[in-house]
């Protein structure tokens, strides 16, 4: 039997301060910078402690989700392909 551990870190860091990075940033009191950057590490973690605050029972619920919708909803896939996923989402649940 294989375990797998989430890094809830990786999943906020890396996509939903990514789709979300206005919402988050306001967390912190910031805007999105004007030239388009990527805010640094330091804010990230500032935003994501937030947010696991705003959140405490619920976070690692919100970011699984959202890495499965991501997953499954990112390119385009044949019918049994996205039969597949589903399983295998489905089995996991």
């Amino acid at each position: 039997r294989m375990t797998v551990s989430t890094n809830f870190w990786n999943l906020y860091a890396c996509s939903y301060f990514k789709d979300h990075t206005e919402q988050e940033l306001a967390r912190v009191g910031l805007k999105l910078p004007a030239d388009g950057g990527s805010p640094g590490m330091s804010i990230r973690t500032k935003c994501y402690d937030l947010f696991k605050e705003a959140f405490p029972d619920t976070y690692k619920d919100i970011l699984s989700v959202h890495d499965e919708v991501t997953i499954l909803s990112a390119t385009p896939q044949t019918v049994s392909q996205r039969g597949q996923e589903f399983q295998k989402y489905y089995r996991r649940m």
